[in-house]
C-alpha cells in the first residue's frame, strides 16, 4: 500500500500500485478482472475487517484504428478524468448507475504536452463487506474455568494422543522428562530394554531454523531413518511430507529400541495461502482478547505447525502430538497431526490452538460437535476444560491431564488392552 493515511475519523486512504506490462511489452487486449480484498488485523466493536471490490478493466486492440475506452465500475465508483485529452479514442463508454461520479472537467482541452505534465487517471472504489468471510468468523464458547496447561491428553477409546505447546520437550526414562519413555508392561525383558534409554535421552524443539532434534548426552544415541545422529538433526517445512523413524537408543549399540514414526507438519512461510492462514490466527488471538505466543510467533516464521511421534513397536496406542502453530484433527495421518476416528469431517473443519495457556478447539462449523452433551452449532472456539467430554459428529473424546500409559492414573482414561511383550526375551549367554 501507498500513501495511507486517515482522512476522517474511521476513513483510510491508501494507493494500490498495479501494471499490466512486463519487459516494455503492452498487455494484450481483453477484459481484466482484478479483485482486490483488504484485511484489517484488528476493529473494535467486531466492525468489519475482511472487505473486497472488483475492478474490471477493457484493454482494446492496439492495432485497430478504432481506440474505445470503457470504465465499468461497480455502480459507486469514482472517476477522475480532469484534465485529459480524450480526442483520440473513438469512442469513450462509461458503465455504472446514478451512484458514480465522473468528473470530465477540461477533458476535451488540446493542450501541449511538452507543457503539460503526464497525468494518470484515477479510478475510486468503495470497499464492500466480504460475506463469505464474515460467515465463516468463530465465536468464543464462555467457559467458567478453562484450564491452563501446556500439556492435556485427548482419549479415544483405549489410545491416548498426548498434546504438548511447548518450545522444547524432553524425552528419557526418567519421570522427571516432560514424556517418559520406558518399554511397557514391565517385563524382565522390557526392563533390559528400559535401562538402554538415557534418564534424559533425546529433546524435540522449534526453533527459528525448523524442528530440532538433539541428543542430550545419552549412552547410545538414537537414529533418524537408520542414520545415527550426532548431537542433532534440523528438518524443516521441506520435511513435512511423508514419516521418518526414530529408532531410541541406536540399534548399532543396543539389543532393543523403540521404533517410532515421525511427521512434521508445515508449509513455506512464503507462501500466500500460509499468510492467509495466519489472517485467521489473528482472527482467533482478537476473539479470544489474548495477544498471539512466542511459540506462535516461532512457529510463523520457521513454518513448522505441528509434530507427531507415534510408537511403533511397543505400545501402539500412545501418540504424541508437539503444536506449535496449530494441530489439525481428522481421519488422516498424513494430513492431519492429531488422527481421530471422525467419519465425515472434511480436510480443515477441526483443529487445536493454544492461546492464552488455554487449549481451544477451533471448529469451522461444518462438522457436528457438542461438548458435555451441549450442541454447538456454528464457527466457534471451545476453550478446552479437563474432564470435558467432546462428541464430534457422534463420537466422543476425553480431555484429561497429562497421563501416560502405566505411569499416570486417572478416572477417566481406561486401562490399555494386554499386549505380547514386544521385544524379545534376552537370548541365554553363550559359554
Amino acid at each position: 500500500l501507498r500513501q495511507l493515511r486517515m482522512e476522517d475519523s474511521g476513513l483510510w486512504t491508501f494507493y494500490i500500485p498495479f501494471r499490466l506490462t512486463s519487459d516494455g511489452l503492452d498487455a494484450k487486449p481483453g477484459l481484466y478482472i482484478i479483485d482486490v480484498e483488504v484485511t484489517f488485523p484488528h476493529t473494535e466493536d467486531r466492525r468489519p475487517r475482511f472487505l473486497q471490490t472488483r475492478i474490471r478493466l477493457n484493454i482494446p486492440d492496439g492495432g485497430s484504428d478504432q481506440r474505445e475506452l470503457i470504465i465499468d465500475g461497480d455502480g459507486q465508483s469514482v472517476v477522475n478524468l480532469a484534465g485529459h485529452d480524450l480526442r483520440s479514442f473513438s469512442k469513450v463508454v462509461l458503465k455504472g448507475d446514478d451512484r458514480g461520479i465522473i468528473n470530465l472537467q477540461n477533458f476535451g482541452q488540446a493542450q501541449d504536452p511538452a507543457d503539460q505534465p503526464e497525468k494518470s487517471v484515477v479510478f475510486e472504489y468503495d470497499l464492500k463487506i466480504n460475506h463469505e468471510i464474515h460467515e465463516r468468523l468463530p465465536r468464543l464458547v464462555p467457559m467458567q474455568q478453562p484450564s491452563r496447561a501446556e500439556a492435556i491428553t485427548l482419549v479415544a477409546g483405549e489410545k491416548r494422543i498426548h498434546v504438548i505447546a511447548r518450545k522444547r520437550t524432553t524425552f528419557g526414562r526418567s519421570r522427571e522428562n516432560d514424556l517418559c519413555l520406558r518399554f511397557w508392561p514391565r517385563s524382565a525383558a522390557h526392563d533390559q530394554g528400559s535401562r538402554n534409554i538415557s534418564k534424559t535421552h533425546m529433546a524435540v524443539m522449534l526453533s527459528d531454523d525448523g524442528l530440532v532434534l538433539s541428543d542430550e548426552g545419552s549412552t547410545h544415541g538414537f537414529d533418524v531413518d537408520c542414520d545415527p545422529v550426532k548431537e542433532e538433526k534440523t528438518l524443516t517445512h521441506l520435511d513435512a511430507h511423508g514419516s521418518r523413524q526414530v529408532d531410541l537408543p541406536s540399534p548399532l549399540s543396543a539389543k532393543h529400541s523403540l521404533e517410532m514414526e515421525l511427521a512434521v507438519f508445515g508449509r513455506n512461510p512464503d507462501d500466500v495461502e500460509f499468510h492467509t492462514d495466519l489472517e485467521w490466527d489473528d482472527v482467533c488471538f482478537d476473539t479470544i482478547g489474548e495477544s498471539p505466543s512466542r511459540l506462535w510467533h516461532v512457529a510463523k516464521g520457521c513454518g513448522i505447525e505441528s509434530a507427531r511421534i507415534r510408537r511403533l513397536s511397543n505400545l501402539p496406542n500412545e501418540e504424541y502430538v508437539f503444536l506449535y502453530r496449530h494441530a489439525t484433527i481428522g481421519r488422516s495421518a498424513k494430513d492431519n497431526a492429531i488422527v481421530l476416528p471422525i467419519f465425515g469431517a472434511l480436510s480443515g473443519d477441526l483443529r487445536l490452538i493454544y492461546v492464552g495457556r488455554v487449549f481451544h478447539l477451533h471448529s469451522t462449523g461444518r462438522a457436528t460437535l457438542a461438548v458435555d452433551g451441549k450442541l454447538i452449532q456454528g464457527p466457534c472456539l471451545v476453550p478446552l476444560m479437563v474432564g470435558h467430554c467432546l462428541t464430534i459428529n457422534g463420537e466422543d473424546f476425553h480431555i484429561a491431564r497429562l497421563a501416560q500409559f502405566h505411569l499416570h492414573d486417572d478416572p477417566v482414561l481406561r486401562s490399555p488392552p494386554q499386549e505380547n511383550p514386544s521385544a524379545p526375551p534376552p537370548a541365554p549367554a553363550v559359554p
